[in-house]
């Protein structure tokens, strides 16, 4: 990943231009594609794990993201909610607090809240800072709100409390309303 946000720097030495970036990097977390030493200090890796904004957003760095590297119960809805919720993030429709911009000072606080969050009860391992499982449902609701979405979604209050959530729950998130 080029530092100027644009290109990625090939092992060869040569530069690619780069609009988007996909790195599949299979289950196992593994960021050894940033080499740029710059980059890899704005990461802030930790020893148990990569703290992100919301999972997705390192907050140094506003041209990178992550989509599907958070640890989740119903990871395809996650995955799902992550992408329209970046979609959204960086073509500036998001609802953020208060309808200010989001700052590098927020996310910041966020992670910082969340990391200290986790760390008081999540057993230590390398992945805790990408770890939501149980939590994935108040997870989706911060990512709906943020989007401007209803978080109840079921239609029924009944159903509300009594039923899992289901990726058919999440209908209507991602269409086209152009």
């Amino acid at each position: 990943y080029g530092t100027d946000g644009q290109t990625m720097l090939l092992k060869d030495g040569s530069v690619l231009p780069a609009d988007l970036v996909i790195a599949a990097t299979g289950f196992a977390q593994d960021y050894s594609i940033f080499t740029d030493p710059a980059t890899l200090d704005a990461l802030d890796l930790q020893m148990d794990g990569l703290y992100l904004y919301n999972y997705i957003l390192p907050p140094r760095l506003p041209n990178l993201a992550f989509i599907g590297n958070v640890s989740a119960i119903s990871n395809i809805s996650t995955y799902g909610l992550q992408a329209e919720w970046l979609a959204r993030h960086w073509t500036g429709a998001l609802k953020h607090e208060n309808g200010n911009e989001l700052s590098e000072e927020a996310m910041q606080e966020e992670i910082e809240t969340r990391k200290n969050w986790a760390r008081s009860w999540m057993p230590d391992s390398s992945s805790r800072g990408m770890l939501v499982l149980l939590h994935h449902t108040h997870y989706h609701d911060k990512l709906l709100k943020e989007m401007g979405e209803t978080y109840l979604r079921k239609g029924n209050p009944l159903s509300e409390f009594l039923m899992p959530y289901e990726p058919a729950d999440y209908d209507g998130i991602m269409a086209d309303t152009r």
